[in-house]
C-alpha cells in the first residue's frame, strides 16, 4: 500500500502496478544494494518475530506499517543487543491505519518525528567523516522526493545539546524549497538544478546506543535511491552495525551473484559464483572470497566442485579462509571443508 492512496476508490488504486509502493521499493533497493556489495542477507517476516536474536543487523526499510507486536519485539531485539537499522516512516503507523503524533520506537532511535518533508528533493549533509567519505566526491547526498510516495523524507524534530545521539547527517533544502517553480515564480534558481542551499541543523541520519544493542535511523530511505553514493553510504551503515565479521564476504564485480549454503552433515560450506552480467559477451569474472567457519570449526580444505579438484587457500589464525578465484566465465562452485577444533 502507499499513503498516498488513502481516500482512492478501490478501482483507481488497483490501477497502481502491485510492485510500486514504497515499502517494497526500499526492500528492493537494501536487497539490490547488499547483493551488489556481496554480503550475506536473507529477508524475514512476522514469521521471524520470536527468532530475532539469531541476526547480528535487522533492516526496516521503510515499514509504513507496523503492529505492537511487531513494536515490542525489535524494542526487545535492541535491548538485548541487537543492531537496528531503520528508515522514514517505520513504526510511525500501526497495521489499522492510526498515523501517531511520533515514532512507536522513538526510544530506540533518539529521534522525533515533526512532519513529512514536501517539495522535490532535499540533501544530507553528512556530519560524519566516515559518512563524508561514503559519498565522496559528492559533498551531499541527493534524496529526491518522489510525487508518488515511493521515496522520500521525514523532517525530525532538533534534538536537545545534551542529547547522546550522534548526528551523522543533518538536512540541508535547495534554494526556493519546497516550491516547484513556475514561470511567474521568481522562488527558484534554474530550470536544471536546485543546489544545496540551507543548512537546517535538523538531524536527518542517527545513530543510538540503547541497552546493549544499537540504532541507525535515517529520516530518508536512503535504500531506495539508485544513485552510487546511495549505495556506498548504505552499505557503509549496515558494516558499521555489524557486531562480527559476516560469515562470508565476495570481493568481486557487482554484476557476479554470490550464494554460500552450510552443509553441516557434509561438514562443509558450498560457495556458488555467478557471473551474471547485463551486457553481452560476458566478460570473466575474479573474486576473491572471506569465510568464517562455523562457531566450534575450522577450515581444512577448498575444492571446485563438482571435479572436487583441490585448490591453495590462506586459514588465518582467527579460522578466516581467504581464496582467491581467477577468471570464469558463467558460473564456478566451491566446497571450503571444516573440522572440529581439538582445542
Amino acid at each position: 500500500m502507499s499513503f498516498e492512496e488513502n481516500g482512492l476508490p478501490i478501482e483507481a488504486s488497483q490501477q497502481r502496478p502491485p510492485v510500486d509502493y514504497p515499502h517494497f521499493t526500499a526492500v528492493r533497493g537494501a536487497c539490490k544494494k547488499l547483493q551488489r556489495a556481496h554480503l550475506p542477507f536473507g529477508v524475514i517476516t512476522r514469521k521471524q518475530l520470536g527468532d530475532l536474536q539469531r541476526y547480528p543487523v535487522v533492516v526496516l526499510p521503510d515499514v509504513l506499517r507496523m503492529s505492537q507486536e511487531e513494536v515490542e519485539a525489535f524494542r526487545a531485539y535492541v535491548l538485548n543487543g541487537g543492531s537496528l537499522y531503520a528508515s522514514r516512516y517505520t513504526s510511525l503507523t500501526d497495521t489499522e491505519g492510526n498515523r501517531f503524533d511520533d515514532f512507536k520506537l522513538a526510544d530506540l532511535f533518539g529521534c522525533h518525528f515533526k512532519t513529512v518533508e514536501t517539495g522535490r528533493m532535499v540533501y544530507l549533509d553528512t556530519k560524519d567523516e566516515s559518512c563524508s567519505e561514503a559519498i565522496s566526491p559528492q559533498r551531499y547526498l541527493c534524496q529526491t522526493i518522489a510525487q508518488n510516495d515511493n521515496m522520500g523524507l521525514i523532517r525530525l524534530q532538533f534534538l536537545p545539546e545534551d542529547s547522546p545521539v550522534k548526528v551523522l547527517a543533518t538536512l540541508n533544502t535547495p534554494y526556493g524549497h519546497p516550491a516547484f517553480g513556475s514561470i511567474e515564480g521568481r522562488d527558484w534558481s534554474s530550470i536544471h538544478s536546485s543546489p544545496p542551499w540551507t543548512d537546517t541543523g535538523i538531524p536527518a541520519l542517527v545513530r543510538n546506543r540503547v541497552g546493549q544493542g544499537q540504532v541507525i535511523y535515517s529520516a530518508a530511505d536512503i535504500e531506495s535511491g539508485d544513485g552510487a553514493a546511495h549505495e556506498r553510504l548504505f552499505i557503509k551503515l549496515l558494516r558499521d552495525l555489524l557486531p562480527c565479521p559476516p560469515a562470508f564476504e565476495v570481493e568481486a564485480h557487482p554484476s557476479v551473484w554470490v550464494t554460500a549454503f552450510d552443509q553441516p552433515g557434509r561438514k562443509r560450506q558450498v560457495v556458488s559464483l555467478l557471473n551474471y552480467a547485463v551486457e553481452l559477451p560476458v566478460v570473466p569474472g575474479y573474486a576473491s572470497i572471506r569465510m568464517n567457519p562455523p562457531e566450534g570449526y575450522r577450515f581444512t580444505g577448498f575444492m571446485s566442485l563438482p571435479d572436487r579438484i583441490p585448490l591453495q587457500v590462506q586459514v588465518a589464525e582467527n579460522g578466516m579462509l581467504e581464496a582467491e578465484i581467477s577468471a570464469f566465465s558463467m558460473f564456478t562452485m566451491f566446497a571450503a571443508i571444516y573440522e572440529i577444533c581439538d582445542d
